[in-house]
């Protein structure tokens, strides 16, 4: 598989598809944020694997609950092998700063991704998040903003 493909090339869209899901984090849209998974995904976050879809909505929408505020800052990635025909892989790395009662987190991760291209569109076939850094129970004074509208 060509990763330069006419028009936007794989790597183009996958990087778009990393923001993307970054981007309906950071706003909290559900809508979005499942917009970005195949139907048969499946998603390892924090030593729990979640398949399908519906499920993985359902799980991140239970954890989203848990944190108040949530900002994902994507640092880089890359797209490193074409798996087959239509399905690639790659990997981002990411901090993510979460503040909640019990105390606000700083961590650092990294996402190893398998992505298939359905429909014309690169999604999510599986992704799999291991922190690399983690800061728990940040001191000072942690203030929080709601998303701005627009």
């Amino acid at each position: 598989m060509n990763l330069h493909e006419s028009g936007n090339s794989t790597r183009e869209q996958i990087h778009d598809l990393a923001a993307r899901y970054s981007d309906a984090v950071n706003r909290r849209d559900a809508s979005a944020w499942a917009a970005t998974w195949s139907e048969d995904a499946e998603w390892t976050l924090l030593g729990t694997t979640t398949r399908g879809k519906g499920e993985i909505l359902r799980r991140w929408e239970e954890l989203m609950a848990r944190v108040p505020a949530v900002i994902q800052l994507l640092s880089f990635g890359v797209v490193n092998r074409a798996l087959e025909e239509n399905r690639v892989a790659g990997r981002w790395y990411l901090t993510e700063i979460t503040h909640r009662e019990s105390g606000s987190a700083r961590v650092t991760g990294l996402y190893r991704d398998d992505y298939v291209r359905e429909q014309g569109a690169w999604l999510f076939a599986r992704r799999r998040f291991d922190i690399l850094h983690a800061e728990r129970n940040l001191p000072g004074e942690i203030s929080t903003f709601p998303f701005p509208e627009g």
